[in-house]
């Protein structure tokens, strides 16, 4: 056997886009990589991924975690464990001591994790540590004359409220209330779900002002890979997941920043610091940090960065060299090809049409030195083929739902018009 092939497998948790690249990383090793979900979701189909069933942390953390030893034990050969999905990252982090002698974890401390989930509490952590973020209070506590002034957005406090099985609707995620009008319908409408929101200060501009940094972190909190990325197109267009993005540059002073604040928490691990330009004043603000894999971490391996497997190396006991991206802007592209597309050709034209474009003038825009495409690349031909699956079936799925809604709101309609014939 190769060396490669002797090397520690890596227990990947999620299955999702985050898995997806630290999974294509490690697999072009030569790592043996392991998808672990509730359900066979994108990153599970690559030919580099071996799946295995765990339950989600929110339906209990005590059964994800013995299905994780289990698999530890089965492998014997202390495998490395990458969470890329916040419930993952906590529950991980909180259980972490189980592991201990059997598997190596990528993961900072629990104190650390809870922190960074918990955007009410890191946004104070922010604030006493000098840091440009966007002031927060509670919704409930939210009152149009107090300090924080309109527009502002509303977002969920906890991600994934901690670790609870409870969910918020979608469109919650991230609502931008522009006057004290809409606060109030907006409060009207929500009113059981204000305890587990916040409410934000509003940085101008939309997903394509949100610049990704990208790192891994070592047990010194040293920083050894890092990776600068800025959004091309999220959808939805105001804050959603990068569709396309491309390598960007920042200044030394925001790298700074970035390396005291790892340093402050005593972070190690996988990470993103995510800031937001503001359109208006162009100032940098960080939004938030995330602590595990991010969703388009697969980008990585083509730039002079390749974090997943900066941390593998690391976690395994390999000495690297520090690897920072920080330069070029635009020589490096990533994108998720068939969502992308039907958003920039149809999606957009209904709703964000500053951003539609022809199948030609969508090409051109993803020129680039290296262009990688998620779901079509690294000679991942089963992945293509079920992303292509998938695809199909969220957009007959979307068909469907549209067709049930259509028909519930003619159901009262033809309901009166019997009753009145029978009368």
């Amino acid at each position: 056997m190769s060396e490669t092939t002797k090397r520690p497998p890596a227990i990947v948790l999620g299955a999702q886009m985050p898995a997806l690249g630290v999974i294509q990383s490690l697999g072009l090793k030569g790592i043996e990589c392991w998808a672990c979900a509730p359900t066979r979701e994108i990153a599970s189909r690559s030919r580099y991924a071996k799946y295995w069933r765990i339950p989600d942390p929110r339906d209990g953390a005590t059964a994800m975690m013995e299905r994780i030893l289990e698999l530890a034990e089965r492998l014997n050969s202390k495998p490395v464990i990458i969470p890329t999905v916040d419930q993952y990252a906590q529950a991980l982090a909180r259980n972490k001591d189980q592991l201990r002698g059997i598997a190596t974890v990528c993961s900072a401390e629990s104190d650390v994790v809870d922190l960074l989930i918990d955007k009410l509490n890191f946004s104070t952590w922010a604030e006493k540590h000098g840091l440009d973020h966007p002031f927060a209070v509670p919704a409930a506590q939210f009152r149009p004359e107090g300090p924080l002034k309109f527009p502002v957005v509303a977002k969920p406090r906890f991600p994934v409220l901690e670790i609870s099985r409870q969910s918020l609707p979608s469109e919650l995620r991230c609502v931008l209330l522009e006057d004290s009008a809409a606060w109030e319908a907006f409060q009207h409408r929500y009113h059981q779900y204000l305890p587990d929101l916040l409410i934000q200060k509003y940085i101008h501009g939309n997903s394509a002002d949100m610049v990704s940094i990208g790192l891994y972190a070592d047990e010194n909190s040293t920083i050894k890979g890092l990776f600068v990325g800025r959004k091309i197109r999220g959808f939805p267009p105001f804050f959603g997941d990068t569709r396309a993005g491309q390598n960007f540059l920042v200044d030394e002073a925001i790298l700074k920043q970035v390396e005291e604040s790892v340093a402050a928490l005593k972070y190690r691990g996988l990470a993103e610091f995510e800031y937001k330009i503001d359109k208006n004043s162009g100032q940098f603000s960080l939004i938030e940090i995330n602590p595990r894999s991010w969703s388009w971490i697969g980008v990585t391996p083509a730039s002079s960065a390749d974090i997943p497997w900066i941390a593998y190396q690391d976690l395994t006991g390999v000495k690297t060299e520090k690897a920072w991206c920080n330069s070029n802007p635009g020589t490096i592209k990533y994108v998720r090809l068939l969502n992308d597309f039907v958003d920039v050709t149809l999606r957009n034209r209904w709703g964000y049409p500053a951003w539609a474009m022809s199948p030609r003038q969508w090409w051109r825009s993803l020129d680039a030195d290296k262009l990688v495409i998620a779901e079509f690349g690294r000679r991942d031909w089963s992945l293509a083929f079920w992303s292509t699956v998938y695809f199909v079936a969220s957009i007959a799925s979307s068909l469907w739902r549209r067709i049930k809604n259509r028909l519930k709101r003619l159901k009262p309609q033809n309901v009166s018009v019997k009753a009145s014939v029978e009368l």
